[in-house]
């Protein structure tokens, strides 16, 4: 055992001690005002934080990182507790439509934005070009090339199948539009006084067709139960009424 000068009081204590026997004062914070220095318990010099040894007597020094270890702890530890909580936060997240699974929900959302991309209209076009004799309304339902069906599972709600029953009707609902664009395009090469006065009936009516369907989409967006999809699907089915 070896002995250290007490820089408060001067007592001669065990550089094992945590506290002077004398004046009671604590010996690593003894003369430090600061958390800039830290005490050599050997020789009692006051060291600068950053110094590994003492510059008196070269005894290693107790380990200045263990604040900055603490703080990259308490760091990592509120980083995990944050991204633990996001992750809660998600899975609480449910499909707005009682009945319906988030899961099933989120499909027939991502059918629908993928009904309206380009590359599905010229699916359409290309098929009619090999199937122009098929009627329009039977379209959506012979097309290989794409599937708009949503996958419910074997253990489906009473509204999960009526949501994927109306997402199909989307699909026939949208098929039939983009299959009358077919025809119009069709009109528009002829410069036949009368065919260009029926395309303008043509255009006006396909338009009222697609305000129906935004309409149904509304309808389906502010959706909270099986009766909200039941208004969506008959707002489709009265499309095609007249």
């Amino acid at each position: 055992m070896s002995l250290v000068k007490c820089q408060k009081c001067g007592a001669l204590i065990s550089d094992k001690a945590e506290f002077c026997p004398k004046c009671g004062v604590n010996i690593e914070n003894s003369n430090s005002n600061d958390n800039n220095n830290i005490l050599c318990k050997k020789c009692g010099k006051i060291n600068s934080v950053k110094e590994v040894y003492c510059s008196n007597c070269g005894r290693k020094l107790k380990n200045n990182n263990s604040k900055l270890s603490l703080i990259i702890i308490s760091v990592f530890m509120l980083i995990a507790a944050l991204l633990a909580t996001i992750f809660i936060y998600k899975k609480s997240i449910v499909s707005p439509i009682q009945g319906v699974s988030k899961k099933v929900y989120e499909q027939g959302i991502l059918y629908l934005n993928e009904m309206d991309t380009t590359s599905v209209k010229e699916a359409v076009y290309d098929f009619l070009e090999e199937h122009y004799d098929i009627p329009l309304n039977e379209i959506a339902y012979k097309m290989t090339t794409v599937n708009f069906s949503v996958d419910i599972g074997n253990r489906a709600t009473d509204e999960e199948i009526y949501y994927a029953k109306l997402i199909e009707k989307f699909w026939e609902s949208k098929a039939i539009c983009y299959a009358h664009e077919v025809l119009v395009d069709g009109f528009e090469k002829n410069d036949n006084e009368s065919i260009q006065e029926i395309l303008v009936i043509y255009k006006e009516m396909l338009s009222i067709f697609y305000d129906q369907i935004e309409h149904a989409e509304m309808v389906l967006n502010g959706a909270t139960e099986i009766k909200d999809l039941e208004e969506a699907y008959q707002i489709l089915e009265s499309i095609w009424e007249d």
